[in-house]
């Protein structure tokens, strides 16, 4: 009396292809996951992670050293290391537009133009903080502000961008969108120009999701 043994269709063999002697062997070649990037696009998507990775470590000290310019560091260096975020935000932008515009090219042509346009007032803001010094501080601040509203109009596109790019499970791309939404709304309820935090801070959280999702898919791409 003969036997079958089933083989469970988790670990099924797909049909041979027409053919094919019977008995040879078959090569099964695993599924990639639907939110990685091919080979050739896995470094530009670790280096534009690790460049937003890099301006976030320097924004975020740079905060506190506006309030007291000239006592820990002087008002030159905190220019510099703004300068050095307006170039990574370049990085950023030329890695997000690459890994996206073969399947939402408008959006990520538009979150490029975006992101550049926030690296040119940083730039710009830097430069006139470094030239006045300390007197400088507060007309930074009301620069800076400006040049984030336009980085979280960036952040609501780049999420779009993401989407139907799909590099990145659906909720990133919706938390990114929120992030620079709620950005917005800080900044119109805010009072005063030289606010920073409430509508930086919804950035800095946004920029976070946006770089672990770059270095997932640059992961699974391996």
């Amino acid at each position: 009396m003969s036997t079958t043994t089933s083989v469970p269709p988790s670990t099924a063999l797909p049909p041979a292809p027409a053919g094919t002697a019977p008995g040879a062997p078959r090569t099964v070649t695993p599924r990639r996951s639907r939110h990685a990037v091919r080979p050739r696009s896995a470094g530009t998507a670790r280096i534009a992670a690790v460049a937003l990775v890099t301006l976030l470590a320097l924004t975020i000290p740079a905060v506190p050293l506006l309030d007291t310019p000239g006592a820990a560091v002087s008002s030159l260096d905190i220019a510099v290391s703004f300068v050095l975020v307006a170039a990574l935000q370049v990085v950023v932008a030329r890695g997000i537009y690459l890994l996206a515009r073969q399947r939402a090219h408008p959006a990520a042509y538009a979150a490029l133009l975006s992101r550049v346009g926030h690296a040119m007032l940083l730039a710009v803001a830097a430069g006139l903080l470094a030239v006045k010094g300390v007197d400088g501080v507060d007309g930074f601040r009301a620069d800076w502000r400006t040049a984030l509203l336009v980085l979280a109009v960036h952040l609501v596109v780049a999420a779009v961008a993401l989407w139907r790019a799909r590099l990145a499970p659906r909720a990133v791309p919706v938390a990114v969108a929120v992030g620079g939404a709620a950005s917005l709304v800080l900044a119109a309820v805010t009072p005063g120009q030289e606010a920073i935090l409430p509508v930086l801070a919804p950035l800095l959280v946004a920029d976070a999701l946006l770089a672990v999702a770059l270095l997932r898919s640059a992961a699974l791409s391996r």
